[in-house]
């Protein structure tokens, strides 16, 4: 015999949600469903998350608050790991590394150290500024897995492939940004709000890290061991890897009624029956 029943279907829309409610019939096993007719059907508006004028979503601010809280944590902790690095390997002891900060009126500008590491040895006062330089900027990398590019990225990807180009005459990036007059005439050493013109890669920026360290082993650094450039590269070079296999499902929850089973998507057909 059979039995009536109802079934919802939702539409669920950025400014709105589409709604029916159709009267079905399923025999006695429940394999089987035939529809008797809709029963009332419509949709709910409302107002879109977003700026009205702009598109831009009203979560953005906080987004990029997040992202920028994030972002300088994690240089903070590099930073600190190449410190503890530093005194680990007798490069410079605790004490004198805590009176380089804040630099004094007479400190050499560290644009100038990274420039003169390619021509001088460098003091172990002076080669740890930079190596605490040097961690705080990584480079852009990217972790797309598809070529898709938005605008931004294509920005970013446009001004690195032309840096590229300009890096062939010198021999670090450090080198290129305070010679070259595309750069010099600027004043400065890094990007301001919506602007790309300093961005490089990654491996142009470790690239650099392992000539400064060839360079100043030529120059008979004792600072400078291969040791220390592996220690220091694990840190310039830490990133958080992406949840995956085990990691994924170990930040899943039970499920309220069946509580030894894990969660479900919401979006399986499962769920939502």
């Amino acid at each position: 015999m059979n039995s009536l029943d109802y079934r919802i279907g939702l539409d669920i829309g950025t400014n709105s949600i589409g709604w029916s409610v159709i009267e079905v019939t399923e025999n006695e096993n429940k394999t089987r469903f035939n529809k008797v007719g809709i029963v009332d059907h419509g949709v709910r508006m409302f107002s879109r998350a977003e700026h009205p004028k702009t598109g831009a979503s009203l979560a953005a601010p906080r987004r990029l608050a997040r992202s920028s809280r994030r972002r300088l944590n994690r240089k903070s902790g590099r930073k600190e790991a190449v410190r503890k690095l530093l005194i680990l390997k007798e490069v410079i002891g605790e004490q004198e590394l805590n009176a380089l900060y804040p630099l004094s009126a007479n400190s050499i500008d560290v644009w100038n150290i990274r420039l003169d590491a390619l021509d001088r040895m460098l003091t172990r006062a002076e080669w740890s500024r930079l190596l605490i330089h040097l961690v705080q900027k990584r480079g852009f990398k990217s972790n797309r897995k598809s070529d898709r590019k938005d605008d931004e990225t294509g920005k970013v990807l446009t001004n690195i492939s032309a840096n590229e180009e300009l890096l062939s005459s010198y021999r670090t990036v450090g080198e290129m940004w305070m010679k070259d007059p595309k750069f010099s005439v600027l004043g400065r050493r890094r990007n301001t709000m919506g602007e790309y013109l300093f961005n490089v890669s990654r491996d142009a920026l470790k690239d650099e890290i392992n000539r400064l360290f060839v360079y100043q082993q030529q120059f008979g650094s004792p600072y400078a061991s291969n040791e220390l450039l592996e220690e220091y590269l694990k840190i310039w070079e830490h990133q958080l890897p992406f949840a995956s296999g085990n990691d994924i499902l170990n930040k899943v929850g039970l499920c309220t009624f069946e509580q030894q089973e894990k969660r479900i998507p919401k979006a399986t057909y499962t769920f939502q029956y």
